[in-house]
């Protein structure tokens, strides 16, 4: 018999916010490493957090995981690595966390989601907005509902609501 994982459900507002790596900005860990290792261990562990973006700045180089970037609330335009990247509110960027990543342009303070998987795990777990009816493979959704709420459920819900879906890809017959 498997063993069903644990949920998952957290609020965003009753999560505690964190200096960045680089101490220029503050996050919300939504799901660990560690809670993902028990959520899922059959995949590599994934990290899921809203990041406050407040000013242009550079983001935290983190070696050895893959991000997936998503603004919430405005556009932005990036610097990753020489190229000039913009990113439009609930667009999914993916790319290197060891990269060279600043932020240049921010039009007004807003959020982004992060997923960072350790190496290998992006192509086990994906970060895409839900626009069409839920897969099979969903690990995670984070409901987009309001000004500053990103309310995580494990497994997904089928709530009427914007909302990014954690993953797994879909596999190729």
């Amino acid at each position: 018999m498997t063993e069903t994982p644990p949920a998952l459900a957290r609020t965003f507002a009753a999560r505690t916010r964190v200096p960045w790596f680089n101490g220029a900005g503050f996050t919300t860990e939504l799901v660990s490493f560690e809670d993902s290792a028990r959520h899922a261990p059959d995949l590599s562990p994934w990290r899921l957090s809203i990041a406050e973006l407040s000013r242009p700045g550079s983001f935290s180089a983190i070696p050895g995981v893959t991000r997936m970037f998503c603004p919430v609330g405005a556009d932005v335009v990036l610097r990753i690595d020489g190229a000039t990247v913009t990113v439009v509110s609930h667009q999914v960027l993916t790319f290197d966390g060891g990269a060279e990543a600043e932020l240049l342009e921010l039009p007004s303070p807003c959020h982004a989601v992060n997923l960072m998987s350790r190496d290998g795990g992006a192509e086990q777990a994906v970060m895409r907005l839900d626009e069409g009816p839920p897969s099979r493979a969903g690990l995670a959704v984070v409901r987009l509902e309001g000004e500053g709420r990103f309310d995580v459920l494990v497994p997904p819900d089928d709530a009427e609501a914007p909302r990014l879906r954690i993953e797994r890809p879909a596999r190729e017959c």
